[in-house]
């Protein structure tokens, strides 16, 4: 053999001993509530060779150099959730039988016991339980899920998603994951309403349409995901209008199957109606308030937005759609006021620019508020002028301040939402907003939106009045109970109006 031909065969055989071969390492895994204890098992490990990455799937990379130059890879598929964030890694001082360590800790994104660390049959005999670091207080979930076997009840999964849509004009799902507790507890109401939604479709065709699934949110986690499935304490339902393309409106679980019947029975019927120009008209005066689009169109992109809008706010206002003139607006009549009108190209395919449009100005100008109208007002995105009156006190002076705050509200109207809280249910509020006299009423403040921590402004009525506060504090001067102050400044709409408007616009 030339010497030639010798070097490169050494050469051959060095750079065949340098590239080992690719293996899965063995893992070894443990859990407490909230967290996961992974062990990846690697033999005369190169440190600087190691990498620990979460993919857009939270799926578990590993990779490594080990013995003989072999490349161990690991592509863990997890059972559950992680949080992204959370990955945090070392390497162990000493190896044991296995080899070296490599220890990686994550979090879960749902506090609970998981059965598997992954439901890949690919792993079976190359996991290992590590019960030194195993909660061993946690107990099982019991994941069976009462719709498993409910004849009145589809089961979603990724192949059959959009044909079963497609098959529904009204397709109501429950996308949970089977160890949640808060699910289980509204399980049977949900099935109980198949069960009544398929008895009165043999004698209402509207109700014929409509069909009850169920998606498991583990097993199907790249849909779920697309779909933003959460586990809350309020269990939410996805309801589908026949089209897989567009989202989903949501609806709260109920604890009566009635209640569920009729949040359904909202989405029987078309989420915009077919009008002529001439039947615009009468629209407006039998329906407090609605929106009205002027389309060329169905196939218009700005026609899809709408009726997507439309699906997600069925209840809250009426949609209709007029093909039958070119002007290219949406325009909202709320209860007499209107019309508001928004131009076509001001949306375009933007739903949320056109939904949080409607929404800012299809409230009442001003309303009493309550804690089920919380998630409305969250959605606004606007601050929240508050009116807190006594509801015990002169009607006549109360009607003179809703008159007032609602001049106010309707020059404000899509800026900022106003509402009134009774003095007998949300007097402890007023201390939050920083009033100096808290037992004061009628009282005004703004809060920067509707959550409990959002900044907060009190309107300070003794600063627009006569009466000094001196003479105030020293006369105690009061007219019927009320502080003669407060009663100067409300008692006068042109003074109130002025000064309120001139706070809400400081704000």
């Amino acid at each position: 053999m030339s010497r030639l031909c010798l070097a490169a065969f050494v050469h051959l055989v060095l750079c065949t001993l340098g590239n080992g071969k690719t293996v899965i390492p063995r893992v070894k895994w443990a859990q407490n509530k909230d967290l996961l204890f992974i062990s990846v098992m690697v033999r005369d490990l190169k440190a600087d060779t190691v990498s620990v990455q979460l993919d857009s799937e939270s799926d578990l990379r590993f990779s490594a150099q080990g013995k003989a130059g072999d490349e161990n890879v690991l592509r863990l598929p997890l059972r559950d959730e992680v949080k992204q964030e959370s990955l945090k890694w070392e390497i162990a001082a000493r190896p044991d039988k296995w080899g070296t360590a490599t220890f990686i800790t994550l979090g879960k994104g749902h506090a609970h016991r998981w059965d598997l660390l992954t439901s890949s049959k690919k792993f079976k005999g190359l996991i290992d339980k590590d019960w030194t670091r195993e909660d061993q207080n946690l107990e099982p979930t019991e994941e069976m899920v009462l719709f498993d076997d409910a004849e009145t009840v589809l089961r979603l999964n990724e192949k059959n998603f959009n044909k079963t849509i497609a098959a529904h004009s009204c397709l109501v799902v429950a996308a949970r994951y089977p160890w949640c507790s808060e699910c289980k507890s509204t399980d049977q109401i949900f099935l109980k309403a198949s069960a009544a939604a398929k008895a009165k479709g043999k004698k209402n065709p509207e109700w014929k349409k409509v069909a009850f699934a169920y998606l498991d949110a583990r097993e199907n986690k790249p849909l779920a995901r697309e779909l933003a499935v959460t586990c809350s304490y309020n269990c939410e339902y996805l309801i589908f209008n026949g089209s897989p393309e567009e989202e989903p409106a949501r609806i709260k679980s109920q604890h009566e199957e009635s209640k569920l019947l009729t949040e359904i029975e909202r989405f029987l019927g078309p989420a915009v109606r077919e009008v002529t120009s001439s039947e615009v008209q009468d629209l407006q005066v039998s329906n407090g308030t609605s929106a009205v689009g002027y389309f060329s169109s169905k196939d218009q992109k700005e026609f899809r937005s709408f009726r997507a809008v439309a699906h997600q706010m069925r209840g809250e206002l009426v949609f209709a759609a007029s093909f039958t003139e070119g002007r290219q607006v949406v325009e909202l009549w709320n209860d007499g006021e209107g019309p508001f009108t928004l131009k076509l190209v001001d949306f375009s395919a933007n739903k949320s620019v056109l939904e949080n449009w409607l929404r800012q100005r299809s409230l009442p100008l001003l309303q009493d508020y309550e804690w089920s109208k919380r998630e409305t007002y969250e959605r606004l995105q606007l601050p929240i002028a508050k009116l807190w009156y006594d509801d015990s006190g002169d009607e006549q002076l109360l009607l003179t301040v809703n008159r007032t705050v609602t001049a106010v509200a309707k020059e404000l109207l899509g800026r900022m939402a106003f509402v009134k809280q009774k003095k007998s249910m949300y007097s402890y509020e007023l201390r939050d907003y920083g009033l100096a006299n808290p037992e004061e009423f009628p009282a005004f403040g703004i809060a920067e939106n509707i959550s409990w921590n959002a900044r907060k402004f009190a309107l300070d009525v003794a600063a627009s009045t006569s009466v000094s506060c001196t003479e105030l504090i020293h006369e105690s001067l009061l007219v019927n109970g009320m502080i003669l102050q407060v009663l100067e400044f409300w008692s006068d709409p042109s003074l109130s109006r002025a000064k309120l408007l001139e706070f809400c616009e400081g704000v």
